[in-house]
């Protein structure tokens, strides 16, 4: 499967790009797959530890969850019914 790339031009403080490239070559990577490794580790991939606390957050006792009034919601489950009833 192919995807499209998007070219993205990041700038480096000169010491940090020496960095770069004396990490690249110990690891036997480019710069670019040292960066988008990076990007993905960081912002692109959930970690086990996240997805656990979002579970947890979801069914924690402690979680705040408000609901309309049993009439406002009534009356648009209503409403609903009434327009699938017709469209059809």
């Amino acid at each position: 499967m192919l995807c499209k790339l998007t070219r993205l031009g990041v700038l480096f403080k000169q010491s940090e790009s020496e960095l770069l490239k004396e990490k690249a070559k110990e690891e036997r990577k480019s710069i670019a797959e040292l960066i988008r490794t990076a990007v993905k580790e960081k912002y692109l991939v959930s970690t086990k530890r996240e997805k656990m606390k979002a579970l947890n957050r979801m069914f924690s006792r402690d979680r705040e969850v408000s609901f309309p009034p049993w009439e406002k919601l009534k009356k648009g489950l209503i409403e609903e019914v009434n327009k699938e009833v017709e469209t059809h």
